[in-house]
């Protein structure tokens, strides 16, 4: 099933949050959705019985580069993706398309 959706469907074959934005995304901005993610995912902790509860991966879509957070540090190309897939450090598990 995820196959017939191309790259949309590769990533949301696990659960995700997806950020979108009509233009590229602000360090700002990022930062607040990094916010929401890791207040996402202490409250599903607290509520959780399992240990650990995974992180949810978030995406950041947007019409245009996302120059400031790969200029900042913040995100990188994504190995194995196509152009204009970025990824932010790993303990985050957080990812950009721009």
């Amino acid at each position: 099933m995820w196959d017939a959706l191309g790259w949309l469907g590769k990533m949301a074959c696990q659960s995700t949050l997806i950020e979108v934005f009509s233009r590229a995304v602000p360090e700002d901005a990022a930062r607040d959705c990094v916010r929401k993610q890791l207040s996402l995912h202490h409250e599903l902790t607290l509520a959780s019985k399992e240990d650990p509860v995974p992180l949810l991966r978030l995406w950041l879509l947007s019409n245009g580069c996302p120059t400031t957070l790969l200029q900042n540090g913040w995100m990188r190309p994504m190995v194995r993706w196509p152009r204009g897939f970025y990824e932010g450090p790993p303990w985050l598990a957080h990812s950009a398309r721009g």
